[in-house]
């Protein structure tokens, strides 16, 4: 009787020696945004990842697939195509993800740069039309 209370002990002490894997957290995600003629951009506030991988998903989101890299410096990206969804996480030299996979985005569902009025022709449509910065 005493034998088998002593195996049952070192069952369940043997249980609980078993290592537990440590998570290191990861840093939070990217917003990615589209602008016109098919390109993403985002703004990143924390130490630059060593690269940033883009994935596509060519299903709707279901599965997705690597497209290319950029270093971590970049912040843009300009996918082959616009009609598929896209998103982007950061890596380090090892290869590890190090950021939370960012928002999808699909490049062609972004609208077109809307011109501005001009104001030296108030009662005239006429307007001013900048590709470089369409912002100003």
């Amino acid at each position: 009787m005493s034998m088998q209370k002593i195996a049952l002990f070192l069952t369940v002490a043997t249980l609980t020696l078993i290592p537990l894997r440590t998570f290191a957290a990861m840093l939070p995600y990217p917003k990615l945004v589209a602008i016109p003629d098919t390109k993403m951009i985002w703004e990143w506030e924390y130490a630059n990842p060593y690269k940033w991988n883009a994935y596509v998903s060519t299903d709707n989101k279901k599965t997705w697939y690597f497209d290319d890299w950029k270093f971590g410096d970049s912040r843009s990206y300009a996918p082959d195509g616009g009609s598929s969804y896209m998103r982007i996480a950061g890596f380090d030299q090892n290869g590890k993800r190090i950021t939370k996979f960012s928002n999808a985005v699909r490049p062609d569902d972004v609208l077109s740069y809307v011109p501005k009025l001009s104001p030296q022709y108030p009662d005239e449509l006429v307007w001013k039309w900048n590709r470089a910065n369409p912002y100003k």
